[in-house]
């Protein structure tokens, strides 16, 4: 015997099997149903979508975004589901699935998209500082802090942006900023730094940003890290 329950969340309609293991007793509340539901939404749009994006295609690494989302989410988002109706089964845009399938579904094509490189453009931004040593010299600077996000865009959205200013100070901490954005980025800086001084008036350290910028490589390894 098998009973059929419906649990919509924002106009998802999710169809849940039950067996008669006691799935459905279970699964009266209306919490539990919208989870599964959201589970599903997160399956069929993801996993679809993830599967249209050409690696290779313009803008890629920022078509992939959203999918690689849901996949996760999916795969991430719903222990409580997965652990107590395994075995449940619900309609999908891929035919019948069982809570488990769907989950083990998603980890594959989270794996897939994180193993695979995707051309196109995109940004962050990191902060630098630079403190006055024992000396009253400048120190190299420092990664003070980042975006925590690194931001895909279309290509032919990217603004364009100054060069770094001729400055030893940018010089100076070229070569680290490179390691950090990564090998293929584009750094742009702010025009000057900022100085930051103590009582007496002198300056003590000194801030400035600058932003690493993807130009239609194969996106860096921080890239995924940062989703």
């Amino acid at each position: 015997m098998v009973r059929w329950i419906q649990g919509a969340l924002v106009g998802v309609i999710a169809v849940v099997s039950c067996t008669v293991m006691g799935g459905c007793a279970a699964m009266r509340d209306q919490g539990t149903n919208e989870r599964i539901a959201r589970m599903v939404s997160e399956y069929d749009e993801g996993m679809s979508a993830a599967e249209r994006v050409s690696p290779d295609s313009p803008d890629a690494a920022a078509n992939i975004r959203v999918p690689y989302q849901q996949v996760r989410h999916c795969r991430e988002d719903h222990p409580s589901e997965v652990r107590d109706y395994p075995e449940v089964e619900v309609q999908t845009s891929r035919g019948t699935k069982t809570i488990r399938q769907m989950a083990d579904e998603c980890a594959e094509m989270e794996k897939k998209i994180r193993a695979q490189r995707y051309r196109g453009c995109g940004e962050r931004r990191i902060y630098l500082t630079s403190n006055v040593d024992g000396t009253g010299a400048w120190t190299r600077p420092i990664l003070q802090a980042q975006d925590d996000d690194y931001i895909p865009k279309p290509c032919d959205k990217m603004e364009e942006a100054s060069p770094p200013p001729p400055s030893k100070d940018f010089e100076s901490a070229h070569a680290g900023i490179q390691g950090i954005c990564g090998p293929t980025a584009r750094i742009y800086y702010q025009k000057e730094w900022q100085h930051r001084t103590n009582a007496l008036g002198v300056a003590v350290q000194r801030q400035a940003s600058a932003t690493c910028r993807v130009i239609d490589e194969t996106r860096p390894k921080w890239w995924m890290e940062s989703f």
